[in-house]
């Protein structure tokens, strides 16, 4: 008589392996790139602003440790500036309410003015996908 291998080990190895395989998890999102101070998702939004004598400002909310750069058109990065840090504001002693508590405000919000002339943006953080940011009307109809 000639030896056939079974093929229930061979299936049942398959059937072990999937099992783990699926319970297996991907690393979590947030997961921090080593050194460079952004995570893998770490802006939060990117959007523009009308500013005074007629501006327009592009700010990024981030929950890294320094803020992203920006690219305007096809021209080199450039950094943007902190417009207000990460913090936590205490209660106020003169509250009105009878139960508060702190507030917490874990993000950096970053901020760069728009120069006259450019027609596009990208805000740029290390090791992610370029945010696009919506260019400024040159007349503003509406609030």
């Amino acid at each position: 008589m000639q030896y056939r291998p079974s093929i229930l080990a061979p299936t049942l190895a398959l059937a072990i392996a999937c099992l783990f395989t699926g319970c297996a998890s991907k690393a979590p999102a947030r997961s921090v790139m080593s050194g460079t101070g952004f995570t893998a998702t770490s802006i939060e939004a990117v959007y523009t602003v009308q500013a005074e004598d007629k501006r327009a400002l592009v700010r990024a909310i981030t929950r890294a440790t320094r803020c992203p750069r920006v690219q305007w058109d096809s021209a080199a990065p450039a950094p943007m500036q902190v417009r207000a840090a990460p913090a936590v504001v205490p209660v106020r002693a003169e509250s009105a309410q009878k139960v508060s508590k702190e507030a917490a405000f874990p993000v950096l919000t970053c901020e760069a003015s728009w120069p006259p002339g450019v027609r596009s943006a990208r805000v740029l953080a290390v090791g992610e996908v370029p945010h696009p940011v919506p260019a400024p009307v040159a007349q503003i109809q509406r609030i």
